[in-house]
């Protein structure tokens, strides 16, 4: 989690930030500080990761625009039966579970298309009664996971957050019953392990079933969990689609009929392409529905319906509006969807105070009571939920406000921009003030939301909001100009304008804020998308005696490891190269870059997650025992590297697995080396006693008598004490 720097305001979010002049860079042997607060608290890469996947889920472009929409996974019927809302309470934490309805139940198993992926899926699935389904986003995950209950003859089902823990299912799971769980987040669903799912299934009665779904980008950290995955491959083609669901909706006969009429399969090739979602395949079934007539669909009704599109519909909502106070919500609302309502409420506060100039003939004040919550919610086509949302404390129940339609967001942000002259300075101007904002959240959807805009309006965009961001001194600021080139640099018209700008940022005769600003790009906002070029740039800009562009390089990397499990290897054989022999240009870099992915990832219980990879790839277990042996002699943060061990040694004192694979490790390290094994003994005494920052006795005994057993230069024999 970023801290307050200089140039930061975050008690004061909505002020404006104003043109920065260069100013020197701080060394580079200066970044200890940071490498100390951020070991206090880590997981910064996966907040942001986790913040910034949500960003995109809410401003993804092939959402469907369908009054009273029941959604499941890129699936759309009509009809406001959707999911009721229970609690499940044990005198432990309570347990939000959803009573899925009949109706999207009886939709799975009527109006879902079955192709070969679902019969692999049938296949694989037989023999268990938990199954997790892992596909990208809109192969029809749930509506698969329903089908596959429904046809085991089961009636009932409930479905739970995608936050539920595994042990919290185990202990709510009924008889006859299937448990869904759509979308588990990437944190829950990496942390799932053998053990806990082969528990779960032991409790499950014959016709009881649990089905998870997960994205494509999860990276399990126990092998083990394999056996309970299966993949959901390509869905069928967007004509079968196209009959599942009008079939569901007016019957064989008549689908048949119209799909056999040579005017409505030219209105569908001209609307459906190739690359068209199976939302905008199902949308185009509801629009023939509903322009259903005697002799079938008004092909001209569809074709009128269809160019009426999302945007002339938000429009005429918006429009409907009947005070600045409710369109400020509705665009706060926009940008910050499926956060707290106070968080959306207070946004849209500041929002209406830049549209609403003071008059100095007005007298009156307004009567606070004339809106309650529930109409302004109703007004804007929201919905309130309880959910548990992340805190520095941890997850707390928050009541969260979403759109009832989640094709808004974008469109409503787009629709401001660009038909309202007036107000389009004041959007702006928000959106660059809330990158003061103390919520880490709040600030990449305003980075976010900025880049939603930039699609239209790039050179404007770059030059008001994302250029002075760049320039910043502030480290937060700097970040969100990277997050708000996300957007644009994945739109096939402005992604080399995107990346050429970014090379000149990453120049050598650039600012170094403006380098700094580059290597963030190349972390969470596009370095997943590009991840040759992202290595290759933020190789070129290691070499740098700045304390700002070292962390941004280091940030970067936690991001793309925390997000890429299996790019953990490749970056820790980058880093070990840049540290060299110890006097190389890119050595501090690699130094910082290294101690700032053992302190960022690590998992609340799995512990450091390169250790944890280090126990199954030995690749990764080499790179890690050098980066160790380059760091513990290094000259710059020796010292912060042997507190960073001590925070290892103190998790692994509770886990003998971790201890066992941090005991192997530092001895691999320490091999061949009469100097770095005594650093290694001198840290891990230190570990005995109550009095240092570090009591982990078990681990400090193991590792010792690890080191006790090293004869002379050779590789050690592992038998130790544990």
């Amino acid at each position: 989690m970023t801290t307050p720097e200089a140039g930061d305001r975050p008690e004061q979010p909505n002020a404006a930030p104003a043109e920065e002049a260069d100013a020197p860079a701080r060394k580079i042997n200066d970044a200890g500080g940071e490498l100390r607060a951020n070991a206090a608290t880590p997981r910064r890469a996966a907040e942001t990761n986790e913040n910034l996947r949500a960003a995109r889920a809410v401003f993804r472009q092939d959402g469907v625009s369908v009054s009273d929409d029941a959604r499941i996974e890129g699936t759309v019927i009509g009809g406001n039966q959707n999911i009721y809302q229970q609690y499940v309470s044990d005198g432990t934490r309570s347990v939000v579970t959803l009573e899925v309805s009949r109706r999207l139940v009886e939709f799975a198993r009527d109006g879902y298309a079955v192709g070969d992926a679902y019969s692999k899926l049938v296949s694989a699935a037989r023999s268990r009664r938990l199954v997790i389904i892992q596909a990208p986003r809109g192969r029809g995950k749930f509506a698969a996971a329903m089908r596959l209950c429904a046809e085991a003859g089961i009636l009932q089902f409930v479905a739970y957050r995608p936050t539920v823990l595994i042990e919290e299912i185990a202990r709510t799971v009924k008889a006859d019953t299937a448990h869904l769980i759509e979308g588990m987040t990437p944190a829950v669903a990496q942390a799932l392990t053998a053990a806990s799912l082969t528990d779960v299934e032991s409790r499950l009665a014959a016709r009881s079933r649990v089905v998870i779904t997960v994205s494509d980008e999860i990276t399990f950290l126990d092998p083990g969990v394999h056996q309970f995955v299966v993949t959901l491959g390509p869905p069928p083609a967007h004509r079968e689609v196209l009959r599942a669901r009008l079939t569901y909706l007016v019957g064989a006969s008549r689908c048949a009929q119209a799909l056999d009429r040579p005017d409505v399969m030219k209105l569908f090739v001209e609307e459906i392409t190739g690359e068209s979602s199976c939302d905008q395949v199902a949308a185009f079934a509801w629009h023939l529905y509903e322009c259903w007539g005697e002799g079938g669909p008004d092909v001209e009704a569809v074709r009128a319906r269809t160019r009426h599109s999302k945007e002339h519909e938000v429009e005429g909502w918006f429009l409907s509006l009947p005070t600045t106070s409710l369109k400020a919500l509705a665009i706060s609302l926009a940008l910050l969807d499926g956060l707290p309502y106070q968080t959306v409420a207070a946004t849209a506060e500041s929002l209406a105070k830049l549209l609403e100039l003071p008059s100095a003939t007005t007298t009156t004040r307004p009567d606070k009571f004339a809106e309650s919550r529930t109409a302004r919610i109703n007004a804007i086509r929201a919905e309130l939920t309880w959910e548990d949302v992340p805190s520095r404390l941890g997850a707390v129940p928050a009541q969260v406000i979403r759109f009832l339609n989640s094709a808004y967001p974008p469109i409503v942000l787009r629709l401001v921009s660009d038909e309202y002259d007036d107000v389009r300075d004041n959007l702006l101007e928000w959106l660059r003030n809330l990158a003061g904002h103390p919520d880490d959240a709040v600030r990449i959807r305003a980075a976010a939301g900025v880049g939603v805009l930039a699609d239209r309006s790039f050179e404007r965009i770059l030059r008001t909001v994302i250029q002075p961001w760049a320039r910043s001194r502030s480290e937060r600021r700097r970040e969100l100009a990277a997050y708000a080139l996300q957007d644009p640099g994945n739109r096939p018209h402005l992604q080399r304008q995107v990346l050429a700008l970014v090379d000149e940022w990453a120049a050598p005769s650039a600012s170094w804020q403006l380098q700094a600003a580059a290597a963030r790009v190349y972390g969470a906002a596009l370095g997943g998308d590009f991840p040759d070029r992202a290595l290759d740039q933020l190789n070129r800009l290691a070499v740098t005696g700045s304390a700002e562009v070292g962390l941004a390089i280091s940030y970067s990397l936690a991001e793309l490891v925390d997000a890429d499990h299996g790019k953990a290897g490749r970056v820790l054989d980058l880093v070990v190269r840049w540290m060299g022999n110890g006097v190389g240009p890119r050595t501090p870099t690699g130094e910082l870059a290294f101690l700032t992915l053992a302190t960022d990832l690590v998992h609340p219980r799995e512990g450091p997650l390169l250790l944890a990879l280090s126990a199954t790839d030995h690749r990764i277990q080499n790179a890690l025992a050098s980066a160790w042996f380059h760091t513990l002699n290094g000259r710059l943060f020796a010292q912060d590297a042997r507190a960073i061990a001590g925070i290892w040694a103190g998790i692994a004192e509770g886990e003998v697995s971790v201890r066992l694979t941090m005991v192997r490790l530092f001895a691999i390290a320490a091999a061949g080396s009469t100097r770095t094994a005594k650093i290694v003994g001198v840290t891990a005494r230190s570990w005995l006693t109550r009095s240092g920052a570090t009591y982990a006795p078990r681990t400090a005994t193991a590792v010792l008598s690890a080191l006790g057993q090293l004869p002379g230069g050779d590789r050690p024999e592992l038998s130790f004490n544990l």
